[in-house]
């Protein structure tokens, strides 16, 4: 019933973090930065669908929601029972840790000597990439979610976001 409901989770982290570095060796170049959240929590939307079992099957679920179901004499189960209405509620199983550590930036570069080519004071040779690691337990895409950027009263709500793309440059600054 209603008189039962409470509230669970808390979208507002202890603290965020970042940090970065740059190392240069002869014509070498390397510069990162990391970037990660601790301890706000992400309400799930996406497992009010898969991760509860309908009795049907033309609904994409998690393997686990069926090979978990509860059922009579399962004394193991880790998931409510093949064809539980979930109405659309959150429940305490969809609420989860947000916290992560992002790989956000890292450019490897060589600076290649020109000191023959007239004209042309250096020459760097990298390559770059954005968002290529990610040490997170939340069990959704990404746990940076933003579903209801236009409401800042929804904060951690993940109801088919979009996660942050992974991207690789090749590049060349050439310096004259």
């Amino acid at each position: 019933t209603d008189l039962d409901l409470t509230v669970i989770g808390d979208p507002n982290p202890d603290f965020t973090y970042g940090f970065g570095s740059e190392f240069r060796y002869k014509g070498f170049n390397l510069s990162l930065f990391f970037n990660g959240v601790q301890g706000n929590e992400i309400a799930n939307g996406n497992l009010g669908r898969e991760d509860y079992a309908p009795l049907s099957t033309s609904v994409s679920v998690r393997k686990e929601a069926y090979l978990g179901a509860w059922r009579e004499g399962a004394t193991n189960a880790t998931h409510p029972r093949l064809g539980y209405p979930i109405q659309g509620d959150f429940t305490d199983r969809m609420v989860e840790d947000g916290s992560f550590l992002r790989l956000t930036y890292v450019t490897f570069g060589y600076n290649i000597p020109v000191a023959k080519l007239k004209g042309i004071e250096g020459v760097n040779v990298f390559i770059s990439g954005q968002n290529l690691l990610l040490f997170t337990s939340y069990s959704g895409f990404d746990p940076e979610v933003n579903s209801f950027s236009f409401d800042p009263l929804r904060q951690g709500i993940d109801w088919n976001s979009f996660p942050n793309q992974k991207s690789i440059l090749f590049g060349l600054n050439v310096d004259f």
